[in-house]
C-alpha cells in the first residue's frame, strides 16, 4: 500500500517481487494483470518506468515502450511455465523458512527452560550437588556453598570426600552404586561435615542424571539442612524432660512419708534425669551458715569409686579459703556450673582437685533459700566435660523451691516433735512467744483450736487471732509480763482462721532464762466450748476419712468394726451397713489369719505395728493386694482402745511386679536353654564332622595311601575317581552343615529367596505342599529383620514337621506400610497354646519363647493363633524403620 501512495517519487519499489515471484505492483501501475519483469538491467527498467509514469501524468496513453515489451512477457500467454516454476520454488523457500522459524522457537524455549531450571537450582534453599560417573562434582549451587562452607571453585572437579563422615562412607558408596545402576534414590536422613568441621544433620534425596538417550551420565543429590529442626526437637524433648522432672519432684515432695525420704527420691530423680554420677544435698539446721553442713544426703552410681571423695566432702569446711564452686554458691547465692574441672587451677582448690583425681570432670551446684537464708545447697558431678544446660539453669529456681518446701517441712516437723515432747497429749493450746510477740512455738492443739499451722504462724505475731476490741487489753498484759508482773488466769476470745470466735481460758506466764531474765511468754489456752469443739473436730476428721482414696477401717480391741469409709466399700465390696459391728473374717485369706492374730497381740500391748503388705478377699471373691498401715486409737488418758487400719490397693503394682518376675524367669529360661541348645549344636556338629566328614576324609586318605604304594606304572584311574567321589561327598556334607548354620542365600539373594530355598529344602522332601508368596518385598531388608524372620520360619517349619501332621504349608512375606509381616501357616492338628507356654516357662521347650524373644530384640512382635484340630498360624510383624535403626546401631 505504501508503494501505491508514492510511485512517482521512488519507482524502484516497483521492481520488488512478491513471494510467488510476481511484480504485482509493476503490473498494476502499467495496467496489466500479471507481469514478470525479465530485464537484465534494473536501472534501465527504472528509467523506462519513469517515462511511462511521466506520460500518464501528462495525460497520454500508458503504453509500454517497445524495448520494454520485448523484455516483458505477458504471463497469460507466454510465461505460464516460468510462473509455475517460480511458484514451486517460492513454496519450497516458504516451507524452509517456516521450518527454520520452528527450530529457532524450539531452541529458544529450550534455552528459556534451561535458564529457569538453572535459576531454580541456584536460588534453591537446599544444597543441590551434581556428580559425574567418576564421583567428581560437576554442580554446586549457592545453598551448598552456604550450608557446607565450600565455594563452587573449591568443590567442582573434585570428589570432596571431606564432607562425608568416615562412618557413613561405605553406606554413601553403596547408595551411589544403586543410583548409577538406575535405581531411584531413597529419601532419608544423613550427616555431612562442613568446611569448619561442624556435623550437619540433613535430609537427602538422590537420583541418577541421564542424557537425551537415557544413558546415566552422573548423579544428583538434594540436601536439606535439618539441623535447626533437629535442634528444636532436642530442645523440646529436653524441655519436656525438665517439666516431667519438676512434676516428679513435686509429687515426691508431696507423697513421701518424710522430708528426708522426699529429698532422697528427688536427688535420685535429678541425677538419673541428668546422668549425674554423683549428687548431694547438704543442709544446715539453722538459718545461720556454719563452717560445714550438719547433714548430707548422697546419691552415687559408683559408691566404691567415689567413697573417699564423699567422706572428704562431708568433713570439708566452707569458711575461709578460696573456691570457685561451693563457696561461691553460698556467698553469692547463685548457681555455679564448672564445665571442665581439669581446666581449673586446682592448686588452691583441694576438694575440686580431689574430684578431678577421682575422674569427675564437670560440676554443678545451686543454693536452696528458705526465709531469705541459704538453708542448703545441691551439687552434682559428671564423669565427662559438660557445657552449661540453659534449660536446667532456668529450672533451678523451681527445683530449689521444691527442696525449700521439703526443708521447711522438715523444720516444722522438728518443731512439732519438740512441742510433742513438752505436751505430748495436751488438749490445750500451748503457745510460746518472744519478747516482741512473735510466736516461737505452736502445738498441735493450738493448730486444732485456731486453725493455723505452725508453719503459718511461727516467726510471726498473728494479730488476726485477736478480736479488735481486745487488742488493747492484750497489749497491757504483755507489758505486765515483760515487766515481771503476774497476770491472773482469765477467760477471753480468740478468732479462728476461718473467722469463728473461740472462747478460751487463758493462762499466761513469763519464760525466764537461767539468769532470771525474761526471754519470752508462754500461754496456755484451753478451749472451753468443750463438747461442741470436739464434735466439730470429729466431723472434720470423719470427712477426711470418708473422702480418702485409701480404705480406712476403725476397730475396737475385740476387732469389731466401728468405722468403714467409702474407699473401703469400693475396694472390698462390702457396704458399711454390712460390716458395722462385725469382725468380718471373710476378708482374710486363711493363710494370713495367724499373722493377723500376732499383730493383734502387738496392738493390745501398745507396741507399734510396722507397715506391711498383705492380701484381702473382696465380697465377690477376688484377692486384692493391699499395703496396710495400722495405728492405735487412744482415749484422752492415752489408753489404747482400738486400731485404725489404712489399706491401699496395690493390685496394679503387684501385677506389674509379677509380670516383671515372670518375664525375668522367661529370660533366664531362654538363656539357659539357649546355652544348652548351643552346646547340643556343638556336639551335633562335632558328631557330624566326626561320623560323616571325618570318615569320608579317612577313606580318602586310605585311597591316597593305596595310590602312593602302587607301582608307578600301575593303573590308578579308578582309585582317583573314587577319591573324587569321596571328596564330593565330603563337600556336600560340609555344604549341608553350613546351610544349617546360616544359608548363604540370606546374604546373597535376600530374605525372600532364602526363605523359599530353606522351605523347599525342608518341606518338599516331607511330601508337604508348599505355598510361598512374597509380593513387593524389597530384595534387601534390614539385617536385624532378615535373620529374625529366617530363624522364626526355621523354628516354625521344624515344629510343623515334628508335630503338626499337616498336608499344606503356607509362607507369606509382605510389606504393610512401614512394616514387614511374616506369616507361616499349616493345616495340621494344632495344639493348646496356653499349655505350651506353661511348658516353655518351665523349661520344657524354648521354641515359642525363642520366637517371641527374637522378635522383641528386633523391635517386633509375634502372634500365634492355634487350637487343637484347627492348624497353627505364626505371624511376626516388624517396623522396617526401627529395624534399620537397630542394624545401624
Amino acid at each position: 500500500m505504501e508503494a501505491r501512495r508514492a510511485p512517482e517519487t521512488d519507482p524502484a519499489h516497483l521492481l520488488h517481487r512478491d513471494p510467488d515471484g510476481r511484480n504485482r505492483q509493476f503490473a498494476l501501475e502499467l495496467g496489466a494483470e500479471r507481469f514478470v519483469v525479465n530485464t537484465g538491467n534494473p536501472e534501465d527498467l527504472v528509467k523506462v518506468i519513469r517515462e511511462v509514469l511521466e506520460m500518464r501524468k501528462r495525460g497520454g496513453p500508458a503504453a509500454v515502450p517497445p524495448d520494454v515489451a520485448e523484455k516483458t512477457v505477458y504471463l497469460k500467454r507466454h510465461n505460464e511455465l516460468l510462473a509455475r516454476k517460480l511458484e514451486d520454488k517460492m513454496r519450497q523457500l516458504e516451507q524452509a523458512y517456516r521450518g527454520l522459524q520452528r527450530d529457532i522457537a524450539e531452541r529458544k524455549r529450550a534455552e528459556e527452560t534451561q535458564a529457569r531450571l538453572a535459576a531454580i537450582v541456584e536460588h534453591s534453599n537446599d544444597a543441590i550437588i551434581g556428580r559425574a560417573l567418576d564421583g567428581t562434582i560437576t554442580a554446586w549451587n549457592a545453598a551448598a556453598e552456604r550450608i557446607l562452607g565450600y565455594t563452587a571453585a573449591e568443590a567442582i572437579g573434585r570428589e570432596l570426600t571431606e564432607i562425608q563422615p568416615p562412618e557413613l562412607r561405605p553406606e554413601i558408596a553403596e547408595r551411589r552404586k544403586l543410583l548409577l545402576a538406575g535405581q531411584p534414590g531413597d529419601n532419608g536422613k544423613t550427616v555431612r561435615i562442613a568446611k569448619d568441621g561442624r556435623r550437619i544433620e540433613m535430609e537427602v534425596s538422590g537420583s541418577p542424571i541421564k542424557d537425551h538417550s537415557g544413558s546415566i551420565i552422573g548423579t544428583a543429590a538434594i540436601f536439606r539442612d535439618i539441623s535447626d529442626r533437629k535442634r528444636t526437637e532436642r530442645e523440646l524433648q529436653h524441655k519436656t524432660e525438665i517439666v516431667l522432672l519438676l512434676e516428679q519432684l513435686a509429687r515426691a515432695a508431696n507423697e513421701a512419708v518424710s522430708p528426708e525420704a522426699a529429698m532422697e527420691i528427688c536427688l535420685r530423680r535429678i541425677c538419673e534425669n541428668g546422668d549425674w554420677v554423683l549428687g548431694r544435698v547438704a543442709s544446715f539446721q539453722t538459718a545461720e551458715l556454719r563452717s560445714k553442713p550438719e547433714h548430707s544426703q548422697w546419691f552415687c552410681m559408683e559408691p566404691a569409686r567415689f567413697d573417699a571423695f564423699m567422706r572428704y566432702s562431708d568433713h570439708y569446711e566452707f569458711t575461709g579459703g578460696y573456691s570457685v564452686f561451693s563457696h561461691r554458691v553460698l556467698r553469692d547465692r547463685c548457681p555455679v556450673w564448672l564445665p571442665d574441672l581439669t581446666a581449673l587451677d586446682t592448686a588452691r582448690l583441694t576438694r575440686l582437685a580431689m574430684a578431678a583425681g577421682a575422674g569427675l570432670k564437670a560440676a554443678f551446684a545451686f543454693p536452696v533459700i528458705v526465709a531469705g537464708e541459704v538453708a542448703a545447697f545441691l551439687e552434682f558431678f559428671a564423669t565427662e566435660t559438660r557445657q552449661p544446660d540453659a534449660l536446667l539453669m532456668e529450672a533451678v529456681d523451681s527445683v530449689a523451691s521444691q527442696f525449700a518446701r521439703m526443708i521447711e517441712r522438715s523444720r516444722a516437723t522438728e518443731v512439732q516433735a519438740r512441742l510433742a515432747a513438752i505436751v505430748e497429749y495436751s488438749n490445750d493450746a500451748i503457745i510460746g512467744r518472744a519478747i516482741d510477740g512473735t510466736i516461737t512455738s505452736w502445738n498441735a492443739a493450738a493448730e486444732r483450736i485456731f486453725g493455723y499451722t505452725a508453719a503459718e504462724v511461727v516467726g510471726r505475731d498473728p494479730v488476726e487471732i485477736f478480736p479488735l476490741e481486745l487488742r488493747q487489753v492484750i497489749a497491757e498484759h504483755r507489758k505486765l509480763l515483760n515487766a515481771g508482773q503476774l497476770v491472773p488466769e482469765y477467760e477471753t476470745v480468740r478468732i479462728h482462721k476461718d473467722g469463728r470466735r473461740v472462747d478460751v481460758a487463758a493462762s499466761v506466764s513469763a519464760i525466764k532464762d537461767n539468769g532470771g531474765s525474761i526471754i519470752g511468754i508462754a500461754a496456755i489456752l484451753r478451749d472451753i466450748t468443750g463438747r461442741k469443739q470436739a464434735e466439730e473436730t470429729q466431723a472434720k476428721l470423719a470427712a477426711i476419712v470418708e473422702h480418702s482414696s485409701d480404705a480406712i477401717i476403725g476397730r475396737t480391741l475385740d476387732r469389731t468394726i466401728i468405722s468403714w469409709n467409702a474407699a473401703a466399700e469400693r475396694i472390698l465390696g462390702y457396704t458399711a451397713a454390712e460390716v458395722m459391728g462385725r469382725d468380718l473374717v471373710e476378708i482374710y485369706p486363711p493363710e494370713v489369719r495367724q499373722e493377723i492374730a500376732e499383730r493383734r497381740k502387738l496392738i493390745s500391748t501398745g507396741q507399734p505395728v510396722p507397715n506391711y503388705e498383705s492380701v484381702r478377699i473382696t465380697k465377690d471373691g477376688r484377692r486384692v493386694d493391699v499395703a496396710i498401715s495400722t495405728s492405735q486409737i487412744k482415749d484422752h488418758t492415752g489408753r489404747v482402745i482400738g486400731t485404725a487400719s489404712l489399706l491401699r490397693d496395690i493390685s496394679e503394682r503387684k501385677r506389674a511386679e509379677r509380670i516383671l518376675r515372670n518375664y525375668t524367669a522367661r529370660l533366664q529360661t531362654v538363656s539357659r536353654k539357649l546355652l544348652e541348645v548351643q552346646e547340643d549344636e556343638r556336639r551335633r556338629l562335632a558328631r557330624e564332622l566326626h561320623d560323616q566328614v571325618g570318615q569320608v576324609l579317612t577313606a580318602l586318605k586310605i585311597n591316597l595311601q593305596v595310590i602312593e604304594r602302587q607301582p608307578a606304572a600301575a593303573p590308578v584311574a579308578s582309585t582317583i575317581a573314587e577319591c573324587a567321589q569321596i571328596a564330593d561327598a565330603a563337600l556336600q556334607q560340609l555344604r549341608t552343615l553350613m546351610l544349617d548354620l546360616r544359608p548363604p542365600q540370606l546374604d546373597e539373594l535376600g530374605l525372600a529367596a532364602a526363605l523359599r530355598t530353606h522351605a523347599e529344602r525342608m518341606v518338599v522332601p516331607a511330601n508337604l505342599a508348599l505355598h510361598f508368596s512374597a509380593p513387593a518385598v524389597p530384595p534387601k531388608t534390614p539385617p536385624a529383620i532378615e535373620i529374625v524372620c529366617f530363624r522364626i520360619t526355621q523354628e516354625a517349619l521344624t515344629n510343623i514337621l515334628r508335630h503338626a501332621g499337616a498336608r499344606n504349608v503356607w509362607i507369606e512375606l509382605a510389606v504393610d506400610g512401614d512394616g514387614l509381616k511374616l506369616t507361616v501357616r499349616d493345616d495340621g492338628k494344632g495344639f493348646d497354646l496356653a499349655e505350651a507356654h506353661r511348658r516353655a516357662v518351665g523349661g520344657g521347650s524354648i521354641g515359642l519363647l525363642s520366637m517371641e524373644e527374637r522378635a522383641v530384640l528386633a523391635d517386633g512382635r509375634v502372634e500365634i493363633s492355634t487350637a487343637p484340630g484347627a492348624g497353627t498360624t505364626v505371624r511376626a510383624m516388624f517396623s522396617l524403620q526401627a529395624a534399620q535403626a537397630i542394624s545401624s546401631s
